[in-house]
């Protein structure tokens, strides 16, 4: 059994060292989310070493390299954060953000304090696996860390996904950012069950020991590269979207220029002019040219010009169904929705609505006798 785990382990370092090498050269030019991604994945590597030199009893405790190892855990919290909070608003690293990093330092300082001045008096516990209490101490703080964040970001996550709108992209990333959190909880839980449990005075089968939550970020690293492949949008690793790559816009402010979008779009209904251009409607809501074509494209996957004539098409549907147009030719009615060609009004009708404009007409024509 102990073969079969320490095979399943080695795959699992292995394959995190390849998605670290993958996120890092697959672009010539990644975002700063992406060097967060990647910087958790060598904390849960550290953290799989640790366990894998442990199982195979080649870790000497009371040295640096154990110190390091064992805290490491108390990076994953402030980098889970920098990560998610990086992919969902675009912010960057502000010198009141280092304050996250705190909590490792202090546990490094005691370490090298402990070995300089001989502190020792955390050394000795009097129970029968003779785990010094330090170990406790600072694992139980190690759990505390880790759910204190584990809450803020699920909080966050569920703040964010009541946001009013939200583009394709956005929620691609959130439903990404979600099912990884609700895998890293369960992985967490595992850590705290087998924590509990191995401070209990009772037998347990050697699979609870500590290779549970081990076997479970093997199963994060597979996760992740799985993700990768079907989302690759998310993690940039083909550049699906090279186009708008060097973007600034966050999504907050493009949560703020959607709404200007549709309000001039809905309210005003600005397409019924035939003539309008793309920096002529930028100009209407006061925002870049860039930025319009952008937005309509991620949040649409609509050009311009298509985008325009979805609205017309809709306008055109709501007046053939109207009495009040009912002396007005479908063309007359497609002039006055903004379309200024026969040919473009019929291609844009079955595009958006899978039938012509005369089946339309008749088949709600029938609905009203």
């Amino acid at each position: 059994m102990d073969s079969y785990i320490d095979f399943v382990l080695f795959l699992g370092l292995a394959q995190g060292f390849f998605l670290i090498i993958t996120i890092l050269f697959a672009n010539k030019k990644s975002n700063t989310h992406n060097y967060y991604l990647i910087l958790l994945i060598v904390l849960f590597a550290i953290v799989l070493i640790h366990q894998i030199l442990n199982r195979k009893s080649w870790f000497v405790i009371d040295n640096f390299l154990f110190y390091f190892s064992f805290s490491t855990p108390l990076l994953i919290g402030p980098v889970l954060y920098f990560y998610i909070k990086g992919l969902l608003f675009k912010t960057s690293l502000q010198k009141i953000d280092l304050l996250h990093y705190v909590p490792f330092l202090v546990v490094i300082i005691y370490f090298i304090l402990r070995d300089l001045f001989g502190i020792s008096h955390l050394d000795s516990q009097e129970s029968k696996d003779e785990t010094p209490i330090y170990v406790s101490v600072i694992g139980s703080f190690k759990i505390i860390h880790l759910i204190t964040y584990s809450i803020y970001l699920t909080v966050l996550l569920n703040k964010y996904n009541r946001t009013k709108t939200q583009s394709r992209e956005q929620k691609s990333v959130l439903n990404w950012l979600r099912v990884f959190m609700l895998l890293f909880l369960t992985v967490l839980f595992l850590g705290v069950f087998v924590f509990v449990l191995g401070h209990l005075d009772i037998d347990y089968p050697p699979i609870l020991d500590d290779n549970l939550p081990t076997l479970g970020l093997v199963f994060v690293f597979y996760f992740i590269a799985f993700m990768s492949i079907k989302n690759s949008d998310i993690f940039h690793i083909r550049g699906i979207r090279k186009k708008y790559q060097d973007s600034n816009l966050d999504y907050t402010t493009k949560d703020i220029y959607l709404d200007k979008i549709k309000n001039e779009i809905e309210k005003n209904k600005i397409y019924l002019n035939s003539e309008l251009k793309l920096q002529e409607f930028a100009d209407t809501i006061n925002i870049s040219s860039n930025y319009l074509s952008q937005i309509i494209n991620e949040h649409y996957n609509l050009t311009f010009r298509e985008f325009l004539n979805s609205y017309r098409v809709k306008e055109v549907q709501s007046r053939l169904i109207d009495p009040s147009y009912r002396n007005q030719t479908i063309l007359s009615i497609a002039f006055d929705a903004g379309f200024n060609s026969k040919a473009v009004f019929n291609r844009a009708f079955k595009k958006f609505t899978d039938i012509t404009p005369k089946q339309y007409q008749k088949k709600y024509a029938s609905l009203d006798h």
